[in-house]
């Protein structure tokens, strides 16, 4: 257990014992032949090896959020600039109706959260009608595949049939196939218009890059 300036003044009781069995603390490995030998995979056989894995992946990872940020920016620019008005009081109606309940209590902040969503909900099918995007079986059943690859990347030797499974399970499952779809879309859509628009490459540290990337996530 863990103690700081803070606990000090806690009493602990004696209603519980314990025994310390065993006390393990991590420590560095040793960049060993045995070392390499365990990781089980055929790409890494040196500390050269290593290195260049280490990169690729902290590059590739830079890389999604990077992306993730200008997707942002892309399509709040486009909510912004989109002229698209939408009454609350006859959405809150709507609501009550879909809800069979005209004494429904709905918040000013939930109403708000929610017409902005269908606002871009309705910006998007414009637009995906507008490029003309369409997603195909291969394509959903690729997006299945890789989103259960990205936990299963560190066991090489595992059963792909475990991973077909999962894939045919998911193309039965009617939510999963409508959120893979729009997912897809999504990402095409964003392809379509980052060759549209203006980028302006800016240097920055990791940390200030790293903060815009935390500033993405909703508040809890």
């Amino acid at each position: 257990m863990n103690r700081t300036e803070a606990d000090k003044d806690v009493v602990i009781g004696n209603m519980f014992s314990g025994t310390v069995v065993k006390i393990k603390r991590q420590v560095p490995a040793v960049l060993s032949e045995n070392f390499f030998e365990e990781l089980a995979d055929e790409k890494i056989k040196s500390e050269s090896d290593l290195r260049e894995v280490i990169e690729k992946e902290l590059k590739q990872s830079y890389d999604r959020n990077a992306n993730s940020l200008l997707e942002r920016k892309i399509f709040d620019k486009i909510k912004e600039e989109t002229n698209l008005d939408i009454s609350p009081d006859f959405y809150k109606r709507l609501i009550q109706q879909n809800e069979n309940n005209k004494d429904v209590e709905i918040t000013d902040e939930d109403l708000n959260k929610s017409i902005e969503s269908t606002k871009w909900m309705l910006i998007k099918e414009d637009l995906f009608r507008k490029y003309a995007l369409e997603v195909n079986e291969g394509e959903i059943k690729n997006h299945f595949f890789q989103q259960v690859m990205s936990y299963f990347k560190y066991y090489p030797n595992m059963d792909y049939n475990i991973v077909f499974d999962f894939v045919e399970k998911q193309m039965k499952n009617q939510n999963a196939l409508e959120k893979a779809t729009e997912e897809i879309k999504v990402s095409k859509l964003f392809n379509q218009l980052t060759g549209v628009v203006g980028k302006n490459k800016i240097a920055i540290s990791s940390t200030d890059f790293l903060k815009k990337v935390e500033s993405m996530q909703p508040a809890e």
